[in-house]
């Protein structure tokens, strides 16, 4: 008497079809983040509101001095403060914590899609928290009423939309960048800058030019 042979059960595909949905998930999320960062710069840098001379700035329109982004006014608006301590113009305060001269590596281990700086050029992260002190109580929009630059020893300034990455912590990762009296908001500004060099980091008003610097020593 013969007896057929019970067909072998099939293995279970269910284990990698969830580690492959996990994975894309995971994939999922981190370009999310990029895009999101990107689409703010983009969105800055074709503002109609920033003058044509400080590319990739979303600063409104007001008057300049020079076509290019060499600023030789000097700052007299409000007194420089060091690292750690607290700048003003009307309505916002900053602080810098600290900053990271070149940030390459540590970008590149947060995020798999950043790429070292350009040769010659140094990724540097500034870490800072902003407050509005303003009295609007819908809030006011940072994006659209602050600039933010590094400045080398000559006036020429570097805007923080021009740089290529996205920063670890990056303050513009949300789509909401309004703050509301008294709230702040901490995270860091990637700029692009040419190594070697001295810089101070300045905070300036879209609307009024006023500003705060911070050197980086």
């Amino acid at each position: 008497m013969s007896y057929m042979t019970p067909p072998t059960p099939k293995k279970s595909s269910g284990g990698k079809t969830l580690i492959i949905v996990l994975v894309a998930i995971l994939v999922g999320l981190v370009l999310i983040g990029v895009i999101a960062t990107m689409s703010i710069k983009a969105l800055s840098a074709s503002s109609p509101t920033s003058p044509s001379t400080n590319q990739g700035s979303h600063s409104q329109e007001r008057p300049n001095t020079t076509d290019t982004n060499r600023d030789t006014s000097a700052s007299e608006d409000t007194p420089p403060v060091s690292i750690g301590k607290e700048g003003e113009i009307t309505d916002w305060k900053v602080n810098v914590a600290t900053y990271t001269r070149e940030a390459s590596a540590a970008m590149m281990k947060d995020n798999s899609f950043n790429d070292p700086a350009p040769a010659g050029m140094d990724h540097t992260l500034i870490d800072l928290t902003l407050t509005y002190t303003g009295s609007n109580q819908e809030g006011e929009d940072f994006l659209f009423e602050l600039d933010f630059y590094l400045v080398d020893e000559s006036g020429k300034k570097y805007s923080w939309a021009d740089a290529d990455g996205v920063a670890p912590d990056d303050l513009f990762a949300s789509f909401d960048t309004s703050l509301k009296p008294g709230k702040s908001v901490t995270g860091q500004l990637l700029f692009d800058v040419p190594e070697n060099s001295s810089y101070t980091f300045r905070m300036e008003s879209s609307d009024t030019g006023q500003k705060v610097e911070i050197p980086l020593n």
